[in-house]
């Protein structure tokens, strides 16, 4: 089931879903890497999810099992700021159903995506075009994309 997460309980649920994740990136960036980014968000908290729209999928006992944060930008723009599914749950769809969802609700927008890098073959397989890379306010290499809805 797709909700909007409701509270700060749910926002600590979405650090603890984001830092697991990335924790397991190992293919694609350095123990040091991973680590300093971490610490990155420990440090910005669970109120960084305040200033996003965020969507949640919960399984059917109602735990959160992954979640996009998005916002709406200056004029026709959008922009996802994460896009995250525990380990557990991969490869189920439930990125591109939450991804569709938020899609569904910026209808003429171009949405930008600063993705990982692993993550950036997700996003070309739902349509968005590799424009370049990037590094993150924490410091790593990213891959930016964009989709004109």
């Amino acid at each position: 089931m797709i909700r909007i997460a409701e509270s700060a309980r749910d926002y600590t649920t979405l650090l603890a879903i984001q830092i697991e994740c990335i924790e397991g990136l190992t293919d694609t960036y350095t123990p040091d890497e991973i680590q300093h980014w971490v610490d990155y968000l420990k440090n910005e908290t669970a109120d960084r999810y305040s200033e996003y729209n965020n969507t949640v999928y919960v399984d059917d006992s109602g735990k959160i099992e992954g979640f996009i944060s998005w916002k709406t930008t200056e004029g026709s723009s959008a922009s996802i700021e994460s896009l995250y599914i525990r380990n557990s749950y991969g490869g189920r769809g439930i990125g591109k159903l939450l991804l569709q969802n938020v899609e569904a609700d910026l209808p003429g927008k171009t949405i930008h995506v600063r993705s990982t890098l692993n993550a950036q073959s997700f996003y070309e397989r739902n349509g968005y075009i590799y424009t370049g890379k990037s590094i993150s306010r924490a410091g790593f290499m990213i891959s930016l994309l964009k989709k004109k809805l």
